[in-house]
């Protein structure tokens, strides 16, 4: 009987553990059940939410939500890490801690990837990483662990958020006060989360894109108003001015050298010689600055230009200088290449005040669609980057946003133009180029130009000689709608000796040449006329004197000599306003060509 009572109670007492861990596990089950309603419920109302997330509200919907599934998987640090893969670095950009761990989102910016090659590894691989010991990681990971241990990091998981294949960041969740092991079920559900988070990255970052495209546009239509207004008023202005300095020429020549009235006309000139430097920076941003592009080595002629950009900006300011290899070829003219170092290094000696350092530097730059689709006119390619950068007081973004306008200026009144950054902008832009500024308060100014690969070995531009050359007996047909630049012309050719016929309209141009018996050497034509342009002029009176040649003369080439301000071979342009002495000189050159 004895032994059936214990026989009897061993069954009740298995009979109860099993019950008792029947019990058990069913709470376990209820726990684990509850635990997933909670992140799906979680997922579900947060996935709702990004549906009708409102612009500007990202960044809130990123820290609300680090802070629920922190708390809700029981990590004591949740956070979004985003990869710039322009700098190949990676940015901590939201943080969740629980109470009292120490946050460490604003020591995680800007990490290298070459620091972290175990991990860029497998996030390249788009693999979820869960390291359930930190001091346990391979030797391959020293750098990692490294790290990891730095933060006071017991385990982690890293879960990659991508956009297609591209990697775009992580999803962390971090163990500090011990040791911590997240389920299978939990990093389903937080790969989940990772997804939306793509998806939501993916649709701020197009419609970032999207609002930046649309100001790019803005800015450049006004850019383009701009350029056009400055265009037209540089025409009209050069006109005026030739008049003005041309017949102060001609007063000055006919007055002895010791005649006060000598001094009075070169200050006339002086002020007519500052309005003209004044006017070609207005051309220069409007695009309509005749230019002769030939094939350059950057390399060769920065170093050119290395010793006059010293004396212009003083001792005080360092100067470095580092030219890339193999550096591709551009075409421009070396003249707007001068200009743009010159302006770029003038406005970095106004910001330095005096001291700090300049650099220049060069490289082969390929652009990629991504990189180009952010910037409005920049198209993929092979180019060449020429930075220049200074060290010094830096600007605010409203600043940086305006500094390519004609006239728009920080310095004081008296002091600045406004126009040597609006130079830089419209030369870059005639060249097919592309310019974009970087700067913060404190932090510099970075300037980088992209300039289109050109095919060929470099040139040497050559330069005629600065000499008088005689005047001529030939016969030169003259058309000018501006009547006292026409007159003004007329009388500096008649005094070297030309025959002139002077017309103030093309078709009083077309009616002379069709009725003038003898030969007409030389056509000298404005280029913009109302009825009829330049170019098309010369090209109708060639059809019937066809030994003709054409010499232009205007204040900017607009569209009609090729594309805008770039002359085609064989033109021949003379811009205004032009004093006696290159009226006579480019007219025996091209007689004599």
């Amino acid at each position: 009987l004895a032994g059936d009572v214990n026989r009897l109670l061993e069954t009740v007492t298995e009979s109860r553990r099993a019950l008792l861990s029947v019990v058990e596990d069913e709470k376990k089950t209820a726990l684990a059940l509850e635990h997933r309603l909670e992140l799906e419920s979680f997922l579900a109302d947060f996935s709702l939410r990004c549906l009708n997330l409102a612009p500007g509200e990202t960044d809130a919907a990123f820290s609300d939500s680090l802070a629920r599934i922190g708390a809700l998987i029981e990590a004591d640090r949740s956070y979004v890490f985003r990869m710039d893969h322009q700098r190949r670095t990676m940015d901590n950009t939201h943080e969740w801690c629980t109470p009292g761990v120490s946050p460490q989102k604003d020591n995680l910016q800007r990490l290298p990837w070459e620091s972290f090659p175990w991990l860029m590894e497998r996030l390249d691989r788009m693999e979820t990483i869960f390291v359930p010991e930190v001091s346990g990681l391979p030797p391959a990971a020293a750098s990692e662990a490294a790290h990891w241990a730095a933060q006071g990091i017991h385990s982690l998981l890293v879960i990659p958020i991508s956009t297609g294949v591209r990697l775009t960041g992580f999803l962390g969740f971090d163990a500090v006060r011990e040791e911590k092991t997240w389920s299978e079920q939990d990093r389903q559900v937080l790969s989940t989360l990772a997804n939306t988070f793509s998806l939501l990255i993916e649709r701020t970052e197009t419609a970032s894109a999207r609002e930046a495209l649309q100001n790019q546009l803005i800015q450049s239509q006004k850019m383009e108003s701009v350029g056009r207004l400055a265009g037209g008023v540089a025409h009209d202005f050069n006109n005026i001015l030739m008049v003005i300095t041309g017949y102060a020429e001609l007063m000055r020549d006919r007055i002895s050298a010791g005649d006060p009235l000598r001094e009075s006309l070169q200050e006339i000139l002086s002020a007519g010689d500052r309005a003209v430097a004044l006017i070609r920076q207005l051309l220069a941003f409007a695009r309509r600055q005749a230019a002769h592009p030939v094939v350059l080595d950057l390399n060769l002629a920065i170093a050119d230009l290395l010793k006059m950009l010293r004396r212009l900006i003083g001792e005080g300011i360092m100067v470095s200088w580092k030219p890339g290899d193999r550096l591709r070829r551009v075409k421009m003219d070396p003249g707007q290449l001068d200009q743009i170092l010159v302006n770029l290094a003038v406005n970095a000696r106004d910001a330095l005040g005096g001291k700090g350092e300049l650099a220049l530097e060069t490289a082969n730059a390929d652009l990629d669609r991504e990189f180009c689709a952010s910037r409005l006119g920049l198209a993929p390619g092979e180019y060449v980057r020429l930075t220049v950068a200074d060290n010094g007081a830096g600007m605010e973004p409203e600043t940086t946003g305006c500094i390519f306008e004609p006239f728009f200026t920080t310095k004081g009144q008296g002091e600045g133009t406004g126009l040597g950054l609006a130079t830089v902008y419209g030369i870059v832009t005639q060249n097919s180029g592309f310019i974009e500024v970087s700067s913060a308060p404190g932090a510099g100014t970075k300037f980088d130009i992209y300039l289109p690969r050109a095919a060929g070995e470099p040139e040497t531009p050559i330069l005629p000689a600065a000499r008088p050359l005689p005047g001529g007996r030939e016969t030169v047909l003259l058309v000018e709608d501006e009547d006292s630049v026409l007159k003004l012309a007329e009388r500096l050719l008649q005094e070297r000796g030309y025959e002139v016929l002077a017309a103030g309209s093309p078709s009083e141009g077309m009616e002379k040449a069709r009725r003038h018996q003898r030969e007409i050497h030389l056509l000298v034509t404005d280029v913009i006329m109302p009825g009829m342009n330049g170019r098309e002029l010369a090209e109708k009176i060639a059809a019937f004197r066809p030994g003709i040649k054409t010499l232009f003369i205007s204040g900017y080439t607009a569209d009609v000599l090729g594309q805008p301000g770039i002359l085609e071979p064989g033109v021949h342009l003379l811009q205004k306003p032009f004093a006696a002495q290159e009226l006579s000189e480019r007219v025996r050159r091209v007689l004599d060509a």
